[in-house]
């Protein structure tokens, strides 16, 4: 019986295809409104440079004359498109020439003008605030800081507190693909019943990496980095001086050591982010996920020195997870610190816990005198 005459015999309509579409089609009807809402979260408001002459008090109660709002943002604020005021520039000092009845509107230069360096003015009549508002808003209150102009790749290599964070941060990374790709596209080197094991991952992924959540606030990011790495290391050693007769100990090795492997990518994404600037936090995240892929690229080659001695791939997944792992303890603990945004930020944070170490040290002497 082909499969079009049993669906005309079944049917091809019944409750579980109305529930399905009527499940698929109901979220569907507002894509597009969700689609269009950046019109509305992401307008951009008629704006102007802020200008003393329009928006101080004390500067208007200045101007010489009986001068409207109308006027005064003419001599303020040189035409744009449209011949609408600029929303970008703004004249150094008021162009008083402009108010003249036989001066043209084009009697000044570009020279006279500058940018908008004390933040914008918006037309508050259609959107009170917005994502650009609030962008720009923000802008104007950070500092200009020129590490953050010249923040590169190239900064992460050449700054002694961030090359050790890169070249450890890349190691997790690497490790993490390296074990977990070579080991999950081989389970045979694990254990005889791959299914077993494969069904077995699967229901302690999701547990062990909402525990790993847990304990990132409970015992910091350091320890459960390195615990993540040492732990899966230890066990794929361990299975290499298990029996192959002892199914059950080595199908609970690896699954604990892939478990674990688990975690170490939740702890290796949040700890990553932490250790680096806002100037340099994305890259630095690439490198590692550069280095994660290469991982993940070499880990499946290395069951091919197999033919050297079964034993031989377990043992360089082994190590090289346990000491990635140990490697991670030389990072500092960023549980409770607030995120770096600059490289200035890294090196405040360095000297503060010197000398709050310094700070302890004084007092253990002071108590044992």
């Amino acid at each position: 019986m082909g499969f079009s005459e049993l669906l005309d015999r079944v049917g091809g309509l019944g409750r579980f295809q109305v529930l399905q579409t009527v499940a698929l089609v109901t979220p569907i009807l507002w894509v597009t409104s969700q689609n269009m809402l950046e019109n509305f979260s992401a307008a951009v408001p008629r704006h102007r440079c802020w200008v003393p002459l329009l928006d101080n008090s004390t500067a208007q109660a200045s101007v010489p004359g009986d001068f409207g709002p109308d006027d005064l943002l003419t001599v303020s604020i040189p035409p744009g498109p449209a011949q609408q005021p600029h929303q970008c520039l703004r004249f150094r000092q008021p162009q008083w020439q402009l108010m003249k009845t036989n001066t043209t509107a084009t009697n000044w230069s570009e020279a006279d003008t500058e940018p908008c360096e004390d933040g914008w003015v918006y037309d508050r009549s259609v959107f009170t605030s917005t994502i650009v508002t609030t962008v720009l808003r923000s802008a104007t209150q950070e500092e200009p800081s020129g590490d953050q102009t010249r923040a590169t790749i190239g900064t992460l290599l050449h700054t002694p507190r961030l090359r050790l964070r890169t070249f450890v941060s890349m190691l997790c990374w690497f490790a993490f693909g390296f074990t977990f790709y070579g080991l999950a596209l081989n389970l045979q080197a694990l254990g005889s019943n791959i299914f077993l094991i494969q069904v077995l991952v699967g229901v302690v992924d999701l547990p062990v990496k909402i525990g790993s959540l847990l304990l990132l606030n409970y015992l910091g990011r350091r320890l459960c980095q390195a615990s993540s790495l040492v732990l899966p290391g230890l066990c794929i050693l361990a299975n290499i001086l298990v029996p192959h007769e002892m199914e059950v100990l080595r199908s609970s090795l690896a699954v604990l050591g892939l478990g674990s492997l688990g975690s170490a990518f939740t702890c290796v994404t949040i700890f990553s982010s932490e250790l680096f600037p806002t100037v340099l936090r994305m890259t630095a995240v690439g490198l590692g996920q550069v280095a994660a892929r290469g991982g993940a690229i070499l880990g499946p080659l290395v069951p091919l020195l197999g033919v050297y001695g079964s034993w031989l791939p377990l043992l360089v997944y082994g190590v090289v997870s346990v000491l990635s792992g140990l490697a991670a303890l030389l990072l500092p603990e960023t549980k409770n610190l607030p995120l770096p945004d600059t490289i200035q930020d890294i090196q405040k944070q360095s000297v503060k816990k010197v000398t709050h170490d310094r700070a302890g040290q004084s007092t253990l002497m002071s108590t044992w005198l």
